[in-house]
């Protein structure tokens, strides 16, 4: 509108500028009008008297006041011709230049409608694309022919031998064929979890419900092997022995595992493993700690900036929530660990603000981060009546993992490490150890005879998929193929309903035979032989020198 203003009084300004113009050149065609010296002059020449001077111009006045009269009529008709063909064009042009906005606001719109509608679609058909992949693209269910030439295995537990309410069908029956087989099939039983090393893996695997034995028909069986058990406070502790340097500041957020009398825990697991790596010097220098005041966690941040890479390190290993040992004489008599300065209580016993603020605050100043697991959640179905089949599932330690990853992101860049199945490190701390514990059983093949077992997509099966060998997703824990869309890069070789159809798919008895042996194997407390609260567990050597084989 601005514009259209302009153009007006440009207009205006042009008009009476022609008209001033007119009527000057009409003015000069009368040149004696007003000029009375040249009619005195001319007619005195003539002899002529002033009156007579002044009626001569009488005719010319008004012939120029009828020439006048004609040209304003002519002005003013132009003028008023050439404003309404101005106030046209502009009329026209605004017109124009509206229409011109309207079309392109339309335009706007419709595209944005389309191209809306077109990424709805577009994402529709990518998610029906995702289904149908994840559906025509079946992972077929197991058989031979998909496990030939299997040498060992690496058998997840949660989820796979056991889940919350004790041990699932079949676990017992192919655990007693492993070692029924000829030879005997080697197996290393491969968890996440971050609590308990071997120790107290073998605890609980030797107590009621989650009790896996070898001949049930003695009253004190064979325990599992501590050598056939990995877990990730192992890996993680494998870690920081070959990474961290000497007079290095930990900062440790685990959890406790007690099973009877036993007690484990991520520092008990990191003293044990330094002993088979002849590293208790290295680890006695260390400054441990499950507890920081505000003023030393600011400290240590402020350290953290200058000091070398691999000299502060945030340790996370607690399987869902976190607990500390409040022993203080066990906890002073393994080093610098310490419970609480002030009242001697257990520096923490469930999860909180502080911890995690403590936590970011080192890591976002050059602390590097070590995870043992990314599992997200520990499946937990309710038990009670009236809540049966309800999702109760817990937090995991790849929740906690998450949150400090994306508070600290993206200072923490390079210097998070996670040595569980799947994580950025799993392949050297656990799959490469795992298989190395296969050979030590008979495996020949450097990893090709190798097959994982398992239930979760992103830890067992990516493990295996990261490291290269094979690997079988079991429906009896968190993950089926429902989820596969959820989880378009990751697929195992094949699929089974639980790890009890291995040992029939592989057993070369007649099936029958085969599952009648199968069932056979019943638990101990089933045979009238419950287990106590102090039965001693057996082993083949003592407790530390077990844990700390590689």
């Amino acid at each position: 509108m601005a514009i259209v203003g302009l153009r007006m009084a440009f207009a205006a300004l042009f008009l009476c500028s022609a008209v001033a113009t007119t009527v000057g050149q009409k003015l000069n065609q009368y040149p004696g009008i007003f000029d009375d010296s040249a009619y005195i002059s001319h007619d005195a020449s003539s002899n002529g008297s002033p009156t007579q001077v002044y009626g001569a111009r009488i005719p010319m006045l008004r012939r120029y006041v009828r020439d006048q009269m004609v040209f304003a009529q002519d002005s003013v008709f132009t003028m008023v011709t050439s404003l309404k063909q101005e106030i046209k064009t502009m009329v026209t042009t605004a017109a124009r230049w509206l229409l011109s906005i309207a079309a392109f606001t339309l335009s706007t719109i419709s595209q944005a409608g389309m191209a809306a509608e077109s990424l709805s679609e577009r994402l529709e058909l990518k998610e029906k694309a995702i289904v149908q992949d994840n559906t025509t693209i079946e992972v077929p269910r197991c058989t031979e022919k998909h496990l030939q030439n299997v040498e060992g295995f690496l058998i997840d537990l949660d989820g796979t031998v056991y889940n919350d309410r004790g041990i699932l069908p079949g676990a017992q029956g192919f655990y007693e064929w492993m070692y029924e087989s000829d030879p005997p099939v080697p197996y290393v039983l491969l968890s996440n979890s971050g609590g308990k090393g071997s120790v107290g893996t073998q605890a609980k695997l030797s107590r009621s419900p989650y009790t896996i034995r070898r001949e049930y028909s003695r009253r004190t069986p064979d325990a599992v092997p501590l050598e056939n058990i990995h877990t990730g406070a192992m890996a993680a502790a494998d870690f920081l022995l070959e990474s961290a340097l000497p007079n290095a500041r930990l900062y440790v957020l685990q959890s406790i595992s007690r099973y009877g009398n036993l007690t484990d825990s991520f520092t008990r697991v990191l003293r044990r493993r330094a002993q088979v790596y002849d590293k208790v010097s290295l680890v006695n220098s260390w400054d441990i700690r499950t507890d920081l005041t505000e003023d030393e966690a600011r400290f240590w941040a402020r350290e953290a900036i200058s000091l070398p890479a691999n000299t502060t390190f945030v340790v996370l290993t607690a399987d869902g929530d976190v607990y500390d040992d409040a022993d203080d004489s066990q906890s002073h008599s393994e080093g610098s660990l310490r419970t609480s300065p002030l009242d001697g209580l257990p520096a923490y016993t469930t999860w909180d603000y502080n911890m995690i603020k403590k936590a970011v605050w080192l890591v976002s100043n050059g602390a590097t981060f070590v995870c043992h697991a990314r599992d997200t959640h520990n499946p937990k179905l309710a038990a009670e009546p009236g809540f049966y089949g309800v999702d109760l599932m817990l937090p995991g330690p790849g929740t906690f993992e998450a949150l400090i990853r994306s508070a600290t992101y993206p200072k923490s860049k390079g210097r998070l490490y996670n040595t569980g199945k799947g994580g950025n490190a799993g392949t050297t701390f656990m799959m490469e150890t795992a298989v190395r514990k296969l050979q030590d059983q008979g495996m020949i093949s450097e990893k090709r005879g190798a097959v994982m077992i398992g239930d979760t997509l992103d830890t067992d099966i990516k493990g295996a998929n990261d490291f290269g060998i094979r690997s079988i997703l079991l429906r009896s824990g968190v993950h089926s193929e429902e989820d596969f869309q959820h989880y378009p890069d990751i697929r195992p070789t094949c699929v089974l309903d639980d790890i009890g159809e291995l040992a029939q798919i592989l057993s070369k008895e007649q099936p029958e035979d085969l599952l009648a042996k199968l069932q056979s194997y019943t638990r101990a407390e089933d045979r009238g032989l419950p287990l106590g609260e102090d039965d001693d567990i057996s082993s083949s050597s003592s407790t530390l020198e077990q844990d700390a084989t590689i």
